[in-house]
């Protein structure tokens, strides 16, 4: 973190605390199953984003999960304002910064992803492992980046790398 820009054109804090995601196959089946099913609900909770994108936007899958990733990612300069404490709040469950959480909240650890062609558009799903958006529990910790990380853990590119 640290590199996001919020609404205001300001860097939100960074994090003491991020652990990189390693993609994990079995929530790509998981996520693959949901983006089959062709569903508009999303999963409520830390679990699951899921965006759909007009086939005429895009040329192809690989397009489509940028754009879906990108329009997740892109939700916190849009919506309420997260705070300096970075903590997710009851609201934020039922507004589109729940998208750009899910993807930033430090203690996930594993992610996988599907997209697949329901009529004219790309349904884009991606499932979080263990899931975020917790009410009243930090997205992440503000500071020094890799300050906070597991014991057990190393430091890459600001972020904690776990065994």
């Amino acid at each position: 973190m640290g590199q996001v820009t919020k609404r205001n054109n300001n860097y939100m804090p960074r994090a003491s605390n991020m652990i990189e995601l390693k993609y994990d196959c079995t929530l790509e089946v998981a996520a693959r199953d949901r983006a089959q099913s062709c569903a508009t609900d999303e999963i409520r909770g830390g679990l699951e984003n899921k965006h759909m994108v007009a086939v005429s936007s895009v040329k192809n899958r690989i397009e489509a999960m940028e754009k879906g990733v990108k329009q997740w990612w892109k939700q916190v300069r849009k919506d309420t304002p997260l705070g300096m404490a970075v903590t997710f709040r009851d609201h934020h469950q039922y507004l589109p910064i729940r998208s750009f959480t899910r993807m930033a909240w430090a203690n996930t650890q594993k992610i996988g992803c599907a997209v697949k062609r329901c009529g004219e558009q790309w349904n884009v799903v991606c499932h979080y492992d263990p899931a975020g958006n917790i009410v009243n529990q930090p997205i992440y910790v503000r500071g020094k980046p890799c300050s906070q990380c597991p014991s057990r853990a190393s430091c890459s590119n600001a972020l904690c790398v776990l065994p």
